[in-house]
């Protein structure tokens, strides 16, 4: 099984190709990789950094391989330090990925081959925690610091 850990930082990973910005530009596309080279790739705390967030998703769908996972970890747009960190440039929201996977988006455009296996938003351990998790999503629209982070797998449908 061949495996990315796409922005590393330190988090090195044994049994992966580790790609950081020292060595890698996340926003020049095409990346030089051969299409479906990867099984799975695993990000964490990257996509928020990224301005083009769209084209690099489409490029990690495309180095993918068929059935392959894609592990994403970013910031929850109501995060209390979502907005306040100043190289956030990209926010999401569980709708974000939802998005992603309708088979058709509000202009008409195709999806482009993602299922969702996993989508979970974790609610802040300070203020969130305390909310009804039914309540969560709505409540996030209006109060800051509800959620923390979403974490969601997608499967990569070619």
């Amino acid at each position: 099984m061949k495996k990315l850990n796409f922005g590393c930082g330190l988090d090195i990973k044994e049994g992966f190709d580790n790609f950081d910005k020292k060595d890698f530009d996340f926003e020049v596309f095409p990346y030089p990789i051969k299409d479906n080279t990867y099984d799975y790739i695993f990000t964490r705390d990257v996509l928020e950094h990224l301005r083009w967030t769209e084209n690099v998703l489409n490029e990690l769908h495309r180095i993918c391989k068929t059935n392959g996972i894609i592990e994403i970890y970013v910031p929850h747009f109501n995060n209390e330090g979502s907005f306040s960190m100043l190289g956030h440039v990209s926010y999401f929201a569980e709708a974000t990925f939802e998005y992603l996977t309708m088979p058709v988006t509000d202009w008409g455009e195709e999806n482009k081959g993602w299922e969702i296996v996993e989508l979970e938003v974790e609610p802040s351990p300070n203020f969130g925690v305390y909310i009804p998790k039914f309540l969560r999503r709505k409540l996030s629209l209006v109060i800051r610091g509800v959620f923390k982070e979403i974490h969601v797998k997608l499967k990569v449908i070619k």
